[in-house]
């Protein structure tokens, strides 16, 4: 049972996931690995400073790898980089200043990633639309308090018409005896862990959007020039009117 003490901070971050494990076979197998288990190589620093494109934006090289681990496969090689997982992660990575393009999009552009995974025949790419979560979770339950507050707050948004506050909920549940919010969160976090596929025909279907902009681009190029070359037309022959007239 998770313990908190009165500057709420959670002791044994771990025993709140442990429910998970012992509801759900399938979170068993993310965290704890199939009997055979393998691991896979994880990049330390996976962001855009360190992935080179070309001019087409096709990757030709990932740099920077200082400090890569091996790592379970639901954080490894299948996972998103670090600018698609920071919604996950406390604030200080996820300010609206850096990213307000992106603040309600991450889980989208997580569900591209993942069917490009699958198109390419990954069989990890069921890890990667939640991977976020993961490599938070791991790094809460590893790192800083800061850390441990921000997941499990973020968890409870998860949970279905639970609107509770998160502290006082947090310091209720700490007490051990509040056996109705335990059978809940064993119900609804393995839900939440549960790995997922992206929409079929996700890729297709922007595949087909990027077309008809592009269509609509060249034919509001071609209309431009069209108009260019009309009043360029209408410049000369009043040039040449005025010429005329003197």
């Amino acid at each position: 049972m998770p313990i908190f003490n009165e500057d709420d901070s959670l002791y044994k971050v771990g025993s709140l996931f442990q429910w998970t494990l012992d509801e759900s076979d399938d979170a068993k197998d993310l965290y704890f690995g199939e009997r055979d288990e393998t691991f896979t190589i994880r990049h330390n620093d996976l962001d855009l400073q360190n992935i080179l494109v070309d001019e087409e934006g096709n990757i030709t090289g990932i740099i920077d790898w200082d400090n890569a681990i091996a790592a379970p496969r639901c954080i490894g090689t299948a996972a998103v980089p670090v600018f698609l997982r920071n919604d996950w992660f406390p604030s200080v990575f996820n300010g609206l200043r850096d990213s307000l393009s992106m603040a309600w999009n991450y889980h989208y552009y997580r569900q591209i990633y993942a069917a490009a995974m699958v198109e390419a025949g990954n069989e990890d790419a069921k890890y990667t639309i939640k991977s976020a979560l993961y490599q938070a979770v791991i790094a809460a339950v590893t790192g800083g308090n800061t850390g441990q507050k921000d997941v499990i707050e973020k968890l409870l948004r998860e949970i279905p018409n639970c609107r509770v506050d998160a502290r006082d909920f947090k310091l209720a549940l700490g007490q051990g005896k509040w056996t109705a919010a335990e059978n809940m969160l064993k119900k609804q976090l393995p839900k939440i862990f549960e790995p997922e596929l992206p929409p079929e025909g996700l890729l297709e279907k922007l595949d087909f959007e990027l077309e008809m902009q592009t269509t609509w681009w060249c034919s509001c190029d071609e209309l431009i020039t069209l108009y260019e070359a009309e009043q360029m037309a209408d410049d000369n022959a009043e040039e040449s009117g005025d010429s005329a007239a003197s």
